[in-house]
């Protein structure tokens, strides 16, 4: 007896068998709700490597009512249209033998084959529960995979954006420790693929009889990654996620279903996604990828703020196509389905405000610290769709109590101990990582570990004065951190800024990109006061902009071209507005600054070094850990710098009186670059490669585009103590007395 007779005769009989009860309680009929099973398992016998034994038990249970019987059937089909044989049972438990019939490539003398437990539960009244599965193989009880976010539905395509995160859950009811897969594979089958997704959504289990055991073509994942993301999908396009998980023993996940490891999804149909919402103030711009609903944490957007300030947020939305706006509404914290109406809509923004399509800011706090609170904005189209936008507020101590801190984002080779406490002859071309540090921080006098006594370090460049140091290993540096210093010395080179990897990119570079929080932005606008070196410090705050089709012969960022505009550091902060460029090779950097002066205020740039000498042995003495390494290796010839490929003025009216115009230029031009890779003079008058901007729209800020380190010691110490002495007004003691610390995470 197929599927559907079986069920109306077992119902049927279940309801014969009830005609004399006490029928249920109440006034108008209440829907009869559906019962509920659980399955539990356990293995009865395993002696028998082809053949294996399970014991399953289930419960189940009527909220409404009792539980008459069940209905189970192994190895259903799972075709669309095909029947499945049930049996019917009262029993809550059975041992059932399974076969294994295909022995493992790699372990003949052991066999696995696919086997399916569907079960359901029939309440008083007939209906049954939703069926809940299990699955077997040969040796060992196959991983589970629950597609979480977005809700698989088994009936109709879900309708999703262009751009959409797929996140799952597995389980390995058999498996050791936190009973999770060892690993999982998953794919995405949409226009084009071998399998289209309607053939899967027909006939589900193709996929198991096409790619099972290995799943060749399907992405890995280890166990910890659970979710995929997939861009710039086709508009009215269908696709199908499938995802499967492997246990320790390299059984894998044996049903296919779209109720829970595959999901079936429509792409961009016009009026069926929610608003787009854009959210930001002055310190950061955050942009959704698409509309949508959701209370995930890590869809919240994290914002510092500090304590004792109030803070503006403003925020507006982008109707998808063949919708309209109709409102925005939005509350600090509380229950987002509570819908009390406020009391003062002033007041009480503990719920929601009135909907409105002039609601696009509010000005919160001041805040005071505690617990992080959340705004939560909501906007709404014609069609009833909404989208939620979730701010999480931290709230951070600006005090700027100390002096100085020297942020590390440089990705130079790590040193390599050896021998105890002996660290390996460095290799390459100077310096690597602990080389850079002695050279700038170094106390000086300080017996070189495992060299001869004799050998003593020299001070480093920025001995002397107070300072931390810090380096960015785990991506983008706290605002909160930055907050507790007057001054930020920033080092990026050429070559880290152009890693791009989650692994060793730099923190300039990932918090520069588009919807992310920038710290360094946002310790700027508090007042702070940058000295951004290094020689890759403007291409890694801009080349998430980049146009490529104007890169010649390397990197171009150009106003023009829109990669120079309000929102990236280098325009708004250096006040680089017209055109800069990176160039590599024989390159001669001397100074550019009139040293007899300029506008009231200008520094005496006269006391600059000349020209930034390359290292020599007549400047340098080759490094003790260097003894016997070819000195090419040290005294390098040819460096990167990034510099301004265009005239870039710079003017500010000085005098407050509206009708008095007195323009000066505010950012200095300290140091220039020339050389066969550089425009000439008949193209550009001065390659400009380090500036000072001291004008009204921003705090000082001091941009070097070369490095610190491969010119003269001199040189650099030199250059180090304009900034810090001149233009900042620290004090520098001798370096015994200097205090230097690494500043905590």
């Amino acid at each position: 007896m197929r599927l559907r007779w079986l069920r109306i005769g077992a119902c049927a009989a279940a309801l014969a068998s009830c005609a004399g009860c006490t029928p249920k309680l109440g006034g108008a009929p209440l829907p009869n709700q559906r019962p509920v099973v659980t399955l539990s398992h356990a293995p009865a016998n395993a002696s028998d490597p082809y053949h294996y034994a399970y014991r399953l038990q289930w419960f189940g249970y009527d909220p409404d009512g009792t539980v008459d019987h069940y209905l189970y059937a192994v190895d259903p089909p799972s075709a669309a249209e095909a029947e499945t044989l049930w049996t019917i049972t009262r029993a809550s438990s059975q041992t059932f033998q399974f076969s294994a019939t295909s022995p493992y490539p790699d372990s003949p003398d052991s066999a696995f084959t696919a086997h399916t437990f569907v079960i359901e539960a029939v309440d008083e009244r007939g209906l049954a529960s939703l069926p809940v599965f299990r699955s077997f193989l040969a040796t060992t009880v196959a991983p589970t995979v629950q597609i979480q976010s977005p809700p698989p539905n088994r009936l109709v395509p879900v309708q999703l954006a262009p751009s959409v995160t797929i996140r799952w859950s597995g389980e390995d009811p058999d498996g050791s420790g936190d009973k999770k897969p060892r690993r999982y594979k998953f794919i995405l089958l949409g226009p084009g693929t071998e399998l289209l997704p309607d053939q899967v959504a027909q006939d589900p289990d193709l996929l198991r009889r096409r790619y099972a055991p290995d799943f060749v073509g399907w992405t890995p994942a280890d166990s910890v990654t659970t979710s995929a993301q997939f861009t710039n999908l086709t508009p009215s396009a269908t696709y199908l996620f499938a995802v499967v998980a492997f246990d320790e023993a390299g059984a894998y996940t044996a049903i296919m279903t779209l109720d829970s490891n595959l999901l079936r999804f429509r792409v961009g149909v016009a009026g069926t996604l929610g608003p787009r919402l854009t959210v930001y103030n002055d310190f950061f711009r955050y942009e959704y990828v698409s509309g949508g609903y959701s209370l995930d944490p890590q869809a919240e957007i994290p914002v510092e703020v500090i304590a004792g300030f109030p803070v503006t947020i403003n925020w507006f939305a982008t109707p998808t196509t063949g919708t309209t706006l109709v409102g925005y509404r939005w509350r600090v914290g509380g229950d987002v389905d509570d819908e009390t109406s406020r009391t003062d809509e002033e007041t009480d923004i503990g719920h929601w405000s009135q909907l409105s399509l002039f609601t696009t800011r509010a000005t919160l706090g001041p805040f005071s610290g505690g617990l992080p609170q959340k705004l939560f904005i909501e906007v709404r189209d014609d069609l009833g769709f909404r989208s939620l936008g979730v701010v999480r507020f931290e709230v951070v101590a600006a005090g700027f109590a100390r002096e100085l801190l020297i942020v590390d984002d440089t990705r130079f080779t790590p040193d390599q101990v050896v021998g105890g406490a002996c660290i390996k002859a460095p290799t390459g071309v100077w310096p690597m990582a602990s080389e850079l540090d002695t050279f700038l921080y170094a106390r000086g006098g300080v017996q070189w570990k495992c060299l001869a006594q004799s050998i003593k370090s020299t001070p480093g460049i920025f001995a002397g004065y107070d300072f931390d140091t810090i380096g960015t290993p785990h991506g983008t540096l706290p605002f909160a951190k930055l907050a507790e210093y007057r001054h930020v010395i920033w080092l990026v080179d050429a070559k880290s800024a152009l890693n791009s990897g989650p692994n060793d990119i730099t923190s300039l570079r990932s918090m520069s990109r588009p919807l992310q929080v920038n710290s360094l932005e946002s310790y700027l606008k508090l007042g702070g006061k940058v000295w951004l070196v290094g020689g890759g410090g403007g291409y890694a705050a801009t080349v998430a902009y980049d146009d490529r089709s104007n890169n010649s012969p390397g990197p171009v960022f150009s106003a023009d071209r829109g990669e120079l505009a309000p929102g990236v550091l280098m325009y708004d902060f250096a006040h680089w507005r017209s055109e800069f460029t990176v160039a590599t090779g024989l390159l001669t950097v001397s100074r550019a600054a009139d040293p007899t002066g300029g506008p009231p205020g200008t520094p005496d740039y006269g006391v600059l070094p000349p020209s930034m000498r390359l290292k020599s042995a007549a400047t340098d003495p080759l490094p003790a850990n260097r003894t016997g390494q070819n000195p090419s290796v040290f005294y390098l010839k040819t460096f990167e710098v990034e510099f301004l490929r265009k005239p870039n003025p710079t003017f500010e009216d000085l005098d407050p009186d509206p009708a008095i115009d007195d323009e000066v230029s505010m950012l200095d031009s300290l140091y220039k670059v020339t050389g066969f890779s550089v425009p000439g003079p008949a193209v550009n008058p001065q390659n400009v490669c380090m500036t000072y901007y001291r004008g009204s729209e921003s705090p000082p800020f001091v941009f070097t585009g070369f490095n610190i380190w491969t010119f003269s010691r001199d040189d650099c110490a030199a250059l180090a103590d304009f900034v810090l002495q001149r233009l900042w007004g620290l004090p520098r003691r001798t370096p015994a007395a200097a205090t230097v610390r690494v500043a905590p995470p």
